[in-house]
Order: C-alpha cells, then sequence, then structure tokens
C-alpha cells in the first residue's frame, strides 16, 4: 500500500515539474494575453457589482416645514436616527470610491403634520431598516430667571463681591413636555482654590419645581444654554483706620484747651484689592473732620477713604471718630500752717503733730488767675469733736475745703476721697460762660494724718 502511494505522488510531482519546465515562453505569452483580454472587458464593458455600505449616517430634511407647524422632534435626533447599512450596485472601476461618505441616507419631515408617535420612512434603497419612529411635540418657548449657585469656598486671604451675569433670563426652546417643566436655571460657579478672576461662559443646568434636572433633547436645542460671567477675585487684608491726617483746624484750638487725639471705631477693617495694589496700602484714612476752635471732646461720623481700586470688605464705610479734647492742666505746689480745728471745748488744749500741711493742686489753665486773685481758696480741718480730754497722739484726717467767690463764676458741688491724701473737688458753673460746666481740681496732700493730743 505504501509503495502505491508513492508511486502515485511520484507521477503528481513528475508531471508539475514538466508543466513549469517545458514550454515556458508560450505560458507567459499566454499570462500577458489573459491581462490584456481583462483590461478590456474592464474599459469596454465595466460590469456592476453589489457592494455592502456600513453605518451610514442618517440625517433629516422637512425641519422648516415642521417648526412651522409649532412641532418639534423630542429627544436627541443623532441617537434617534442612528446609522444603516445600504447595498449600492455600482460598475468595477468605481467600486472602491463608493464609501458612506457619498451615500445620503435621510428622512423628510415636512409630512409630518402633528404632535404624538410618528414612524417615516428613510429614502434610500437596499437598507439594513427602512423606518425610523420619533415622538413629534409641540415646539415651545419659555424664559426662566437664572441664578446663582457657588461651590466650595475661596482660599483663606481671598474675597469676592460675588458674580454679575450677562443676563438675569434665559430662553428655553424645545419640546412643550421637557420646556414646560422648566423653572430655573443655575449657573454653577466653582470657588474652590480660585485665586484669580472670571471673566467667562458657563454652561446653565435647567430645573423643575422639584429640584431635578431638565434636559431638554431636539433639533433646536443642541447646544448647551449658557450665561456670561463676571467676577472678581481680590486678596484681602487687615489694615488700620487713621483719623490724624483728616483733622483740619487744630492750630485754632485755644491755648487753654490741649488736643490729645483721635481715635476710629473700628480702628481697622479688612480691605480687598488686585495683587498689584494691596501691598502698597498700610492704612486708610477717613473724610475731613473741622476741630477748629474746639474746646471739647465729642464723636462724630467720618466715611473712610478708598484709594484706587481698592474695595472695603465690611458693609459700611462709615466709622465713629472719637476727638479728645481738654482743658489745659496747671499743677503748683503749696503749703500752709493754717489748720482748722472742727468741735473745740474751750476748756481743752489741743496740740498737733502736723503743723504744715505741703499740697500739689492740679486744675484747669484758666483757673490760676482765680487762685491768685483770692477767688479760689483752699484750706485744711481737723474734726476734733469727739477727742476726749486725756487723748495722746490720736491719729485724725486732715480734710481740705475748697471757698469759692461769686466772680469765680462755679459753685461747689462735693469733694471726693480717694484715699492717700488725694481729694477730688467738684464744681459747677452757674454764670453765662459756665452754665452747666462741671470741672475736678484735684488735691495730693504729702500728709494727710495728724497726731492729735488734749489737754486741760
Amino acid at each position: 500500500m505504501e509503495e502505491i502511494k508513492r508511486g502515485f505522488l511520484r507521477i503528481v510531482w513528475d508531471g508539475i515539474k514538466t508543466f513549469f519546465t517545458t514550454n515556458i515562453a508560450t505560458k507567459i505569452v499566454s499570462i500577458l494575453f489573459a491581462m490584456l483580454l481583462w483590461g478590456f472587458v474592464l474599459t469596454s464593458v465595466n460590469p456592476e457589482r453589489t457592494k455592502l455600505i456600513e453605518d451610514v449616517r442618517v440625517s433629516s430634511v422637512g425641519d422648516s416645514d415642521l417648526a412651522t407647524r409649532n412641532l418639534v422632534v423630542r429627544g436627541n435626533m443623532s441617537e434617534i436616527l442612528g446609522t444603516v447599512d445600504v447595498r449600492v450596485i455600482t460598475d468595477v472601476s468605481h467600486y472602491f470610491d463608493v464609501t458612506a461618505d457619498v451615500i445620503t441616507a435621510r428622512i423628510n419631515l415636512g409630512s409630518v403634520m402633528g404632535a404624538g408617535i410618528v414612524t417615516v420612512p428613510i429614502t434610500v434603497d437596499s437598507l439594513s431598516r427602512s423606518t425610523v419612529t420619533l415622538e413629534i411635540d409641540s415646539l415651545i418657548t419659555k424664559s426662566v430667571p437664572i441664578s446663582i449657585s457657588y461651590t466650595g469656598s475661596l482660599p483663606t486671604g481671598y474675597w469676592t463681591s460675588g458674580a454679575t451675569l450677562g443676563q438675569r433670563e434665559i430662553e428655553v426652546t424645545g419640546p412643550e413636555q421637557d420646556v414646560s417643566r422648566v423653572v430655573s436655571a443655575v449657573c454653577e460657579i466653582p470657588l474652590e482654590n480660585r485665586t484669580e478672576s472670571y471673566n467667562r461662559t458657563f454652561d446653565l443646568l435647567l430645573y423643575d419645581e422639584d429640584g431635578n434636572t431638565v434636559e431638554i433633547n431636539s433639533a433646536y436645542s443642541t447646544t448647551t444654554p449658557s450665561v456670561a460671567v463676571r467676577m472678581e477675585v481680590l486678596r484681602t487684608k487687615t489694615v488700620p483706620v487713621t483719623a490724624m491726617s483728616a483733622l483740619a483746624g487744630l492750630e485754632s484750638i485755644p491755648d487753654t484747651h490741649v488736643f490729645n487725639g483721635a481715635t476710629c471705631n473700628p480702628s481697622s477693617v479688612q480691605i480687598a484689592a488686585d495683587e498689584s495694589i494691596i501691598d502698597s496700602v498700610s492704612s486708610l484714612s477717613v473724610s475731613t473732620i473741622d476741630v477748629s476752635n474746639r474746646t471739647d471732646s465729642f464723636v462724630t461720623t467720618a466715611s473712610i477713604v478708598l484709594p484706587t481700586g481698592v474695595t472695603l470688605v465690611s458693609a459700611s464705610r462709615s466709622v465713629d471718630v472719637t476727638i479728645d479734647i481738654s482743658e489745659r492742666m496747671h499743677t503748683y505746689e503749696d503749703s500752709t500752717d493754717a489748720i482748722e480745728l472742727l468741735g473745740v471745748n474751750q476748756r481743752y488744749n489741743y496740740r498737733l503733730s502736723l503743723s504744715t500741711v505741703n499740697y500739689s493742686v492740679t486744675l484747669p489753665i484758666r483757673f490760676v488767675p482765680l487762685i491768685e486773685s483770692g477767688d479760689i481758696v483752699f484750706g485744711f480741718t481737723v474734726d476734733v469733736t469727739d477727742v476726749p480730754v486725756g487723748t495722746v497722739d490720736l491719729s485724725l484726717p486732715v480734710i481740705p475745703t475748697i471757698t469759692l467767690s461769686n466772680r469765680s463764676g462755679f459753685t461747689f458741688v462735693e469733694v471726693t476721697d480717694n484715699g492717700n491724701g488725694t481729694f477730688v473737688f467738684t464744681l459747677l458753673g452757674n454764670d453765662e460762660d459756665n452754665a452747666g460746666v462741671i470741672i475736678e481740681i484735684t488735691m495730693i496732700m504729702s500728709e494727710y494724718l495728724t497726731n492729735v493730743t488734749v489737754a486741760w
């Protein structure tokens, strides 16, 4: 059996060898002739062939006719129409030129007359499918308000006054079932890690009354609704508020009075400005305050003066400014040996260990002439009313007194013992120049206790 198979294979091999090694010239001529004959057939006869073109995109016509009837296809047209497979008969010479780019498959919406679910034929022959089902809805336009929603927070040290929208409302056009649900359009602006200003367009999110998002898919809403947004993001800084440079008329304050300073409340505020400006601002001043000829302290309201490009973060530019003006004070020192004993029993002899009282008086400088003229006189008393005879070295306080003439323009109100030999006399003005004016005169005695000895 093996010998038969080997014999058969040898015969086949010899035949093939003979075919390719004999009459070579004749075979080459035959091949060339066949090629020339096939070329003639292609150029003269050009036979037809059938070709399958896959994934041909389906388009639509008659959209404007549909819109004139206030109708619209509901949904995403691109997804609804999709693609089809087309079988094309073409001649051999153009076989490779026929692709999906040169094939057009379309539906005609001009024949759709009302809303509802309709089936529209696709007009190209030999398709993988011949119809498409569409949901037709009324075409409406609705204006909805635009609101702003911020997400996240700006980094520490940055501030914004808020975004400004290019428009307050937007018109939404599309299928009635979808558009009628829309009650608001929201512009979401992210603040996280934001250190630069916004000047760009943001897409809007459409919401129904339950807070659910609404997507408008139709041939008339291929673009997402958007709005232009401008929002400054500025760096912040806390700076002091001062009033000294805003004071006018300081030189006209009478010599009898002294300006002690001006303070602002609040004493500092937070500002916001661009990087190129904020580092140059070290403090803020206020509007002009006139203190001409003032002789008393007062509180007034002033406005903060802001340099160009600087924004005040706080809500108000007003500050309360306290102007401190007081009478110029004069202090002088004196002594006296005139100590009056109160409650003396004429049958007893009294001896005080303190023979001279040394003291200092601080009072408004305009009162100095009253002291010199005797219109204000200070005295000192020791009350021995309850001291019995035989007392030896009983310690009693020395109490100062004040006597005012009618020419002083003041009356005595009270004396306050502040301890340690310090007394404050309160006077009240009673003439035309000083009516209602309250002043205080402070006396400090270096020795304010004395030992009293009583004998027959």
